[in-house]
């Protein structure tokens, strides 16, 4: 049956355009659902006898009924791709299209699965969902990709036999999706509290605490839409390293994280002195964390951070960087600081930072550097801020997965040296990653953010 309904696809196709005897082609294998279920739709890659997929960069899009199914992200677990050591990004881009771009660095000429779609199931009645896609539309280093027929996917969708489930769904908003994840974080923090209901919805593992580990939980299945890939962390003991320096009337504390073999989530308090320290910014966010909560409250003196990550980070990172403001002079000023890595043993610790007196000079030196975004991800508007060593042009521009240009912040102008900051409002843009890059006269650094909405 399956030979007889392809037979007649490629008939139909053959109808438009020339067809040789053997076609590259790429499958798309229909699956089953129900409103709020989290289906799988594997994606295969099937050659023809003379062709391969040669390095570098292969992209193209595929189309989904958006008013019956919802992306949720991609899997290359066991595919042609993870394989071959390839990469492969893909986001929705608002309109119905799924955005694709793999690249790689080694031949692939075996046949396979090249990743898996994930959706949600947004209709509640019984119907099909289409998934298809046009080869004219697939790109491969900048040629006419060799793809010549797209099979296309069929979702059958039944008619929910009970209501959909609550686990995770903090929001209440009947997904469990990255947003989940956030408002729990911010419940977490005290920064918004959720209701009765979106608590006993957050407390994935029932029992009857709400905490990072079930923040992680929700993060990691809103990512593979399976519960069972959502086991908690084992809790470690971390240590620290803090480097402070001291320019201009600001402290920076550099943060890091080593002895532990993977960092999953951080709960981190600082205590200051509101009348000698004003926090003004946390810099180097690590941009691949995709839940940072932070509060802060420079009246009673406390920064409080929440970072929980999907993916399993080397603890070298540089994970922040807070930067206060001197407000006035002293011999030496503590800071008390108080951390959790994966849930394991709280570790508290007192920072003494000496020679204060001499934060007035050097006024006139700056460094060039380029800040993670904040916050991130972010829903519609995020602050980019920035230095530059000495007068320079400053060119500040945002660009989608595509390398499109979407926005310029900052337009080649003639700026001195100094500290800047600027804020972006994607209101207009779909959700997905972007990229923005700060260029000067000498120097050219790109960073990765993600609007969620």
């Amino acid at each position: 049956m399956r030979r007889i309904l392809l037979t007649i696809i490629e008939l139909m196709y053959c109808s438009f355009v020339l067809c040789g005897a053997e076609k590259t082609t790429i499958d798309i294998t229909g699956t089953t659902g129900s409103r709020g279920d989290y289906i799988s739709v594997p994606v295969h890659l099937i050659f023809s006898d003379t062709e391969q997929l040669a390095p570098y960069v292969l992209q193209g899009s595929l189309r989904f009924d958006s008013d019956k199914l919802s992306f949720v992200t991609l899997s290359m677990d066991s595919s042609i791709l993870a394989d071959n050591s390839w990469t492969i990004t893909g986001f929705d881009d608002g309109m119905g299209n799924i955005r694709l771009l793999a690249s790689g660095t080694k031949v692939i000429e075996n046949d396979g699965l090249i990743f898996e779609l994930i959706f949600v199931v947004a209709s509640g009645v019984s119907e099909t969902a289409a998934i298809w896609g046009d080869p004219q539309d697939w790109v491969s280093n900048n040629s006419k990709a060799i793809i010549d027929l797209i099979n296309s996917g069929m979702v059958q969708i039944r008619k929910p036999i009970a209501t959909f489930p609550k686990t995770g769904d903090a929001n209440e908003d009947n997904f469990v999706n990255i947003d989940d994840a956030n408002v729990i974080g911010a419940h977490l923090l005290n920064i918004s509290p959720l209701s009765k209901q979106g608590i006993e919805n957050a407390d994935v593992n029932r029992d009857g605490h709400l905490t990072v580990n079930d923040a992680l939980s929700v993060l990691k299945f809103s990512t593979t839409g399976d519960w069972n890939k959502t086991k908690e962390i084992v809790p470690s003991i971390a240590r620290d390293e803090v480097n402070v320096s001291i320019r201009e009337n600001e402290v920076k504390l550099a943060t890091k994280f080593r002895d532990t073999e993977e960092l999953n989530t951080l709960e981190l308090d600082i205590e200051y002195d509101p009348s000698y320290y004003e926090l003004t910014r946390v810099e180097n966010l690590f941009s691949d964390i995709y839940v940072i909560n932070q509060f802060y409250d420079n009246k009673e003196g406390k920064l409080r951070l929440l970072l929980i990550s999907a993916s399993n980070y080397a603890n070298t990172l540089n994970l922040f960087t807070p930067v206060f403001k001197l407000l006035n002079e002293t011999d030496k000023l503590p800071l008390n600081i108080r951390y959790i890595v994966n849930g394991g043993e709280e570790i508290s610790k007192l920072i003494s930072i000496d020679n204060l007196t001499s934060v007035q000079n050097n006024k006139n030196e700056f460094d060039f550097r380029l800040n993670q975004n904040y916050p991130n991800p972010f829903n519609p508007a995020t602050t980019i801020s920035f230095g530059i060593k000495e007068e320079s042009t400053v060119e500040l521009v945002i660009y989608d997965m595509l390398g499109k240009e979407v926005a310029t912040l900052i337009d080649k102008g003639l700026k001195p040296a100094g500290n800047y900051s600027v804020i972006f409002n994607a209101g207009k843009l779909s959700s997905g990653t972007y990229f923005y890059k700060l260029a000067t006269d000498d120097l050219i650094e790109v960073k990765k953010m993600i609007l969620a909405k």
